[in-house]
């Protein structure tokens, strides 16, 4: 189990490297090709409609990865590509009016309906990008999990937004590359559909009508989007309460502590498919050990990501023009809460891969209420150190909770020392 996890955890990380590397190169590359104003709206229409994105894609990657991997496993691909084509059917129906009203509002708030046009358009891909990226992850093709809806749309949309300014001999404009967008994002998800067996006949009629099933897609898609928006607080709060200045100290503090936690989500996708092939099989000495190691393992990876950002800090200050002593002392508290994170395991992985995905919705949507509480005071009150032990401490508060209610639950935890202790047998072999 230990070579398959560091066999298939560098396979993830390195997607994950691959898939920061692209996202800044985007970022950078579209800065130069793009006007300043209209740059702007591209970033805030991808934002909003990735957001819109991971409610439109209705719980159903987690669903897939806890429903279809024992049936991958058993070798029954037959019902897997069943659930892919049924959980397709579902996001359809959550995505299409989600993208039909996010493209309303931007067109009432650009006055253009190309954008508006663009912006249904991607919220609808990403869906299922999202989601298909479970029956990726069921299957073990990893590529196809991240590849869609991290790499390919954002280098195919900068490769052919810099033809365009090459061609064209100046800037591209706003429409342009939310047509690439959308048009790229839609060759993704069609590419990820075809390798992945999903028929679009087939996910027409499939029309699944099991309300327990529309329940429990619903209480993953509350959790997701409760701890997505609980992530974001802080700096949100801090713009509100505080200054624009405010923030460009904090955020360089708040994207360096992320790469602490880089490597958990490679390995969340890994043992998720694991935690659901284990359970079906009642393998709970299974499940301990994986747990115990996938744990060691990220918990090892993510203390080497902090030793080298604490005492690699003087090297990499300079990048960031808005840094200043509060900007290090920001990060030393984030970074201590990430290997907080860290050391507590994949008690999310375990809620919903046993069925207990409500309890995770609940103790989520609980965390985000008491999180934008504690983190408005600390804001309003406080300064940006206030605000990143309140994200901290919060963020380490909601997943030791869930910790223990997994193992409550499922008796399974993050670290169980009979994995680690030498047996022997009786004849001392």
């Amino acid at each position: 189990m230990v070579t398959w996890l560091l066999k298939v955890g560098a396979f993830t990380v390195g997607l994950r490297v691959v898939a920061m590397v692209v996202t800044l190169t985007f970022v950078a590359g579209m800065s130069q090709i793009m006007t300043a104003a209209s740059f702007g709206v591209l970033s805030m229409l991808i934002t909003t409609c990735t957001l819109v994105a991971t409610m439109g894609s209705f719980g159903q990657s987690e669903w897939i990865v806890k429903e279809a991997s024992p049936l991958v496993g058993e070798g029954d691909r037959v019902g897997a590509q069943a659930l892919f084509h049924s959980a397709s059917w579902r996001v359809l129906v959550v995505s299409t009016p989600l993208g039909l009203l996010t493209g309303m509002l931007f067109l009432i708030f650009s006055g253009d309906w190309l954008t508006g046009l663009a912006a249904g358009m991607i919220v609808v891909m990403l869906s299922y990008a999202l989601a298909w990226a479970g029956a990726a992850r069921s299957l073990d093709r990893y590529f196809w999990s991240l590849g869609p809806k991290d790499i390919l749309w954002r280098a195919g949309v900068l490769g052919l937004g810099g033809l365009a300014a090459t061609v064209g001999g100046g800037l591209v404009g706003l429409n342009t590359v939310l047509m690439l967008t959308a048009g790229v994002l839609l060759v993704c998800v069609v590419a990820q559909a075809y390798v992945l067996g999903i028929d679009p006949k087939k996910v027409i009629q499939a029309i699944p009508e099991d309300r327990v099933v529309w329940l429990a897609g619903m209480q993953m898609m509350l959790a997701a989007t409760a701890i997505a928006a609980q992530s974001n607080l802080d700096v949100v709060l801090i713009g509100i309460f505080m200054s624009a200045e405010q923030v460009a100290v904090y955020f360089p503090a708040n994207r360096l502590a992320l790469a602490a936690g880089f490597f958990f989500l490679p390995f969340q996708m890994i043992v998720a498919p694991a935690f659901a092939r284990l359970i079906r099989s009642r393998d709970d000495a299974g499940m301990r050990k994986l747990s115990t190691l996938a744990t060691l393992l990220v918990t090892t990876a993510s203390v080497a990501a902090v030793v080298t950002l604490v005492f690699g800090y003087p090297l990499y200050e300079p990048l960031f023009a808005t840094a200043t002593g509060e900007t290090r002392k920001a990060l030393h508290i984030l970074l201590a809460g990430q290997l907080g994170v860290a050391a507590l395991g994949f008690p999310g992985a375990l809620l919903i891969m046993s069925g207990h995905q409500k309890i995770l919705a609940r103790t989520s949507i609980v965390f985000l209420v008491l999180g934008g509480i504690t983190l408005t005071l600390a804001a309003a009150l406080g300064t940006v150190v206030t605000v990143a032990i309140a994200a901290a401490g919060m963020t380490v508060l909601r997943k030791l909770v869930t910790t223990l209610i997994a193992g409550v639950h499922t008796g399974v935890w993050p670290l169980h020392l009979s994995v680690l202790r030498v047996q022997r047998d009786p004849d001392g072999i």
